[in-house]
């Protein structure tokens, strides 16, 4: 996405003697009173995710958050109650419980800063299967690392995953050389009936 500021300085002669800001910022305004939000895309460089990845990203994430949170109020609960051993080994059976859905949090976090990067696959749960989850890590401070790389080598080692780029820079919704071995095929036969076309 691109900011307006920056728009706005990469094309001062184009848009000279125009209020360019006042009319975002006014248009923002009004549309965000509505709910909507002003995003801008350069068209060349457009990126986008769909809509329902992007809804079911968000939806993992937040249930995982709303799990945890609760998991961490009632363990505050049981520390603070009685001491004796069934308290205890509940206690400790939801530790256990806490770490597995940390586990899993974190487990999604990459998972979704994935499906965000190979916006380009046919299955996004087909890219998943093929991630090395020793090279896309979380580091210290919970941000993913590694994940481009392991995008860019999934693009290259199983390119049926993703989309074909065509010569535009677009993506073909193809994804094999079916379609250009028919024509191939189909070339080779009109040449040997003497046709042309």
């Amino acid at each position: 996405m691109a900011n307006i500021q920056d728009v706005i300085s990469n094309h001062k002669e184009e848009l000279e003697g125009k209020d360019i800001n006042s009319f975002y910022n006014n248009l923002n305004t009004e549309l965000s009173t509505l709910g909507y939000e002003v995003l801008i895309n350069e068209k060349e460089k457009a990126e986008f995710v769909p809509s329902d990845r992007l809804n079911a990203t968000v939806a993992q994430r937040d249930s995982f958050k709303n799990q945890v949170e609760a998991l961490n109020s009632q363990l505050e609960g049981l520390k603070s109650a009685s001491k004796d051993n069934d308290t205890q080994a509940k206690l400790q059976e939801m530790m256990d419980s806490n770490s597995t859905l940390i586990n899993e949090l974190n487990k999604a976090k990459v998972d979704n800063q994935i499906i965000m990067l190979a916006k380009d696959a046919i299955d996004v749960n087909d890219v998943l299967v093929f991630v090395d989850r020793d090279v896309v890590k979380l580091d210290k401070k919970g941000n993913v690392v590694g994940a481009e790389n392991e995008v860019e080598r999934l693009r290259t080692e199983k390119p049926h995953l993703f989309n074909k780029v065509n010569n535009k820079g677009g993506r073909d919704s193809s994804n094999s050389g079916a379609e250009d071995q028919t024509n191939n095929i189909n070339s080779i036969i009109r040449r040997a009936a003497g046709r042309s076309f």
